[in-house]
């Protein structure tokens, strides 16, 4: 039996950042029975700082898919850098502070937890399929769901 000053109901707000960022809304019920609710969409780079002040106050915990920048990988170099990595590294560094300015918890994924996160939510995962960001996002959400209350 739950204490009724126990919390039951979660809001989980999940990112795939990018010039066009994925965004998942999971809302976790936990009373009765268990269960939850997703709502995905996009926010385009130029609107995401505006996005993640009126949003991350809201929800009760923050899901975002880290992007490091690694020099090793094949086709890196500085132009490669400078007009796509650090833009796309900045936005998670934006998240990170709106969740820590709004008190939220910050839980980062690797983009090597999507494949995982897609099984959890049922759906098959597919490298590079154009278009999917909000199912990345919704992804990192199922993951993290999975983890915290072991309901999918």
């Amino acid at each position: 039996m739950t204490n009724s000053t126990e919390q039951t109901r979660f809001r989980v707000l999940a990112f795939d950042p990018g010039f066009t960022t994925g965004v998942a809304l999971a809302t976790v019920e936990l009373q009765p029975k268990p269960k939850f609710t997703w709502k995905t969409w996009s926010v385009p780079d130029r609107e995401l700082k505006g996005f993640l002040k009126r949003t991350v106050h809201k929800v009760d915990f923050v899901v975002c898919e880290l992007f490091v920048i690694n020099t090793a990988v094949k086709g890196w170099n500085a132009t490669r850098n400078t007009s796509n990595d650090l833009p796309v590294a900045n936005m998670v560094g934006w998240i990170e502070m709106a969740a820590f300015m709004a008190e939220k918890p910050f839980i980062k994924h690797r983009p090597s937890d999507k494949p995982m996160g897609y099984k959890k939510a049922g759906l098959v995962y597919k490298k590079g399929k154009p278009g999917t960001h909000e199912w990345d996002a919704m992804a990192h959400a199922a993951l993290f769901i999975s983890r915290q209350w072991e309901i999918i």
